[in-house]
């Protein structure tokens, strides 16, 4: 997978400082199933309005 394509990467800080780097997961329980062909955020989140449960978040962080 390439960078600007549909996928996930991976943690991949950029080199340099700062040594650690955060990342922030926005994890959705929805009560329906959505197109897996939904390419852009916005889609996505009009796609789920109405359909959210529930909403969490997991926060990370990566060093090299």
């Amino acid at each position: 997978l390439a960078i600007g394509t549909i996928g996930y990467f991976g943690p991949s800080p950029p080199p340099g400082p700062p040594a650690v780097h955060h990342y922030i997961f926005d994890l959705y329980a929805l009560d329906m199933k959505l197109d897996p062909g939904i390419s852009s955020r916005a889609d996505l989140m009009k796609a789920m309005a109405g359909h959210v449960l529930a909403k969490g978040a997991y926060f990370g962080v990566y060093s090299r």
